[in-house]
């Protein structure tokens, strides 16, 4: 049952990655070179949706039957046989990726990623059955399995830059900077943990949005997402926790404003509506005063809003269109052509 509660929450955190990725592609399209000519595929012959379905059901039904088949005898296999199962695993998916890719078909690129994300995890499995027999704590296991498996991930990543890989190798880094901290600090308080995060996270969004990470459309909300969840890991409630939080959300919030974001501007107004609750709550939760007066503002501040829509207040005059002169001298477009050439 927890096998099966662990694949719908990776399903779900697929979907939902899937989807806010989505999302930013198309509120910030990629723009094309100016008198570029569109570009026309070469290759009419496809790979239809249904053979990629069956890739993909093909791949499910190979973990579903390996693991139940496995995991009936895993503890009497041993541990040579585990670590064999295992390596075999990741360099049968890493083949079937390698197969995949060298078409140039997007649903072959698509499986790609698939089989190279499986070959991960069992990667990270036979390093975690290879520490058993080390004498290592668990933070230096975890610290073991983390970087390899991320460093593995780094590779395919680079090898081929799509989504899930990055998706992969974004989970390995947060989760290796945890195991770095719990290893060179002893019992680290929250914010010891959560400061790293939010830094981690910041530096992915804005690596993504300047195109030095790709695709960029899943690095930004992976990095966001980090960065306005991390300051709600602080255990405790304290003015660096809501500080952290609000600054961020603010700060997302008027960056998106600014490059018409909308995914962005979505996201911290979520987290600041959370952070601005768990303020009020904890330091005015006693008194009437404050949560009243929040409120109205608020309905001040939305009433604004409103009206400044439906009376254009705020609106951005588009500018008049120039027609060509037909008249003697030169047209707008030839004068800017002049003026460019000088």
């Amino acid at each position: 049952m927890v096998g099966m509660g662990l694949l719908f929450l990776l399903v779900i955190l697929i979907v939902i990655i899937g989807g806010v990725g989505l999302w930013v592609r198309q509120s910030r399209p990629e723009a094309h070179a100016v008198g570029a000519a569109p570009v026309v595929e070469a290759s009419q012959n496809h790979i239809s949706l249904l053979t990629e379905a069956v890739g993909y059901i093909g791949t499910i039904l190979v973990l579903a039957g390996a693991s139940a088949a496995v995991g009936q005898h895993w503890r009497d296999i041993g541990t040579t046989g585990q670590l064999a199962i295992l390596v075999a695993a990741t360099l049968i998916f890493l083949g079937i990726g390698l197969l995949l890719r060298s078409s140039t078909e997007p649903a072959s690129q698509r499986l790609t990623s698939v089989t190279w994300a499986v070959s991960v995890a069992a990667f990270a499995g036979s390093v975690a059955v290879a520490t058993q027999s080390a004498d290592l704590s668990g933070e230096a296991t975890g610290l073991l399995i983390t970087t390899t498996s991320t460093g593995y991930a780094a590779v395919l990543w680079a090898i081929h830059q799509h989504a899930i890989q990055q998706a992969v190798l974004f989970f390995g880094v947060v989760v290796s900077t945890v195991t770095i901290i719990l290893n060179l600090v002893q019992e680290p308080d929250g914010w010891m943990i959560a400061l790293p995060l939010w830094a981690v996270g910041v530096a992915w969004a804005a690596a993504g949005w300047w195109r030095h990470i790709d695709p960029w459309f899943i690095a930004v909300p992976l990095g966001l997402i980090v960065a306005l969840i991390a300051p709600a890991t602080i255990d405790q409630p304290s003015a660096l926790r809501f500080g952290l939080g609000i600054a961020t959300a603010g700060v997302v919030m008027a960056l998106s404003v600014a490059v018409r974001f909308i995914p962005g501007l979505a996201m911290a107004s979520v987290a600041l509506l959370g952070y601005v609750i768990g303020t009020v709550t904890y330091y005015f939760g006693d008194t009437l005063g404050v949560p009243a007066s929040l409120t109205i503002a608020g309905l001040l501040i939305l009433t604004l809003a409103a009206v400044a829509t439906r009376w254009h207040w705020f609106s951005r005059k588009q500018p008049a269109t120039v027609e060509p002169s037909s008249a003697e001298g030169d047209s707008p477009k030839t004068s800017l052509q002049h003026h460019h050439a000088a």
